[in-house]
């Protein structure tokens, strides 16, 4: 997610900056897609392992954390 990465987010509003302020689109997301869904849902996630915390912290179910980065999409495989 290029939100996530200090090297792509170079926004000056409210989800750029900072490491808590780059998750802010995703958190914000899936806070409103678990308001918005049964309890029953399951709500999931892709991620790369970098700036993950506030995204699993926002009420997902599951992460699938993958390796690499936009930058360096060479690093994800094996």
């Amino acid at each position: 997610m290029p939100l996530l990465s200090e090297n792509t987010n170079l926004r000056q509003d409210a989800y750029g900056g900072g490491a808590r302020a780059r998750p802010k689109l995703a958190v914000d997301i899936v806070r409103a897609v678990r308001n918005t869904t049964p309890d029953t849902s399951c709500i999931g996630i892709l991620v790369v392992a970098v700036d993950s915390d506030a995204i699993i912290k926002s009420g997902v179910d599951y992460v699938n954390v993958g390796g690499g980065t936009f930058e360096k999409p060479t690093a994800s495989r094996s």
